[in-house]
């Protein structure tokens, strides 16, 4: 795949009309016609939130049909000049959807450089579309949860009360738009991902998983409870079960125990 025959266009940051003027003349091209960055955009803007509607079914249709693309490029050829192009990309421009579907092929082709690139990206989160001229980033669910429960210290959260008004902002905040610090431990979301872990390592082989791999496995299953989980939270899980010697780590790989 090449970063395609299009020129690249500044599509972030265009407002709602002038994307539906750009839009369709490049999901209209075979994707190895499109400039990367452009290939990237288009997925991101799929799973924004706010993304134009009248963009929808044919971001929709996009999506479908790149992806099938993508999986069936060849392994050894066309696959690996793609993810070697990606690694190349500043890990911001690269979509959730784009990792999630990095993370079925790593483990279907067992593809070595899929999962080195998927640990490069593991600690910098996708960046936002941003629509329009007023640089306002359109945030997806995962991104809005956060911003909705964030609290400026004008508006602490009073005395009475302040104890449950941070027990909730504790389980939706999300560190995708911006580093926070030590955030309150959220013991349900804990066990829910220790869970998770041991189920996607009750499946796998004597070697395991890489870390990689499993950490963006979890982040993706656990979307049905949480949207905003980290890679942080998910290690954090794993660390906690590998104390409790229901796991065991070895040489950057994770594995599960038969007793469990």
């Amino acid at each position: 795949m090449r970063s395609g025959g299009v020129p690249v266009q500044d599509l972030r940051g265009s407002d709602s009309t002038l994307l539906e003027v750009q839009v369709p003349d490049l999901w209209k091209l075979p994707i190895g016609q499109v400039h990367l960055l452009n290939l990237l955009d288009l997925f991101e803007l799929y799973s924004t939130e706010g993304a134009p509607k009248g963009l929808r079914t044919g971001l929709q249709a996009f999506f479908d049909r790149s992806s099938r693309e993508i999986r069936d490029l060849p392994k050894g050829g066309s696959y690996d000049a793609w993810v070697a192009e990606l690694a190349a990309v500043d890990a911001g421009r690269i979509p959730q959807v784009i990792r999630d579907l990095l993370v079925e092929e790593a483990e279907r082709r067992d593809h070595g450089p899929t999962r080195e690139l998927l640990a490069a990206l593991a600690e910098q989160p996708p960046e936002a579309f941003a629509i329009g001229d007023r640089k306002a980033k359109v945030q997806r669910a995962e991104a809005v949860s956060r911003k909705k429960r964030s609290v400026e210290p004008s508006a602490a959260p009073s005395e009475k009360g302040g104890a449950k008004a941070k027990a909730k902002s504790s389980r939706s905040r999300s560190p995708n738009l911006g580093r926070v610090s030590s955030p309150v431990l959220d013991v349900d979301r804990h066990k829910f991902l220790q869970q998770l872990a041991l189920q996607r390592l009750a499946g796998t082989s004597d070697k395991g998983l890489m870390e990689a791999v499993l950490v963006a496995g979890i982040r993706h299953l656990a979307k049905s409870e949480y949207t905003d989980v980290t890679p942080k939270q998910v290690k954090d899980a794993l660390k906690g079960l590998k104390e409790d010697g229901r796991v065991r780590y070895s040489a950057g790989r994770w594995m599960g125990l038969s007793r469990y």
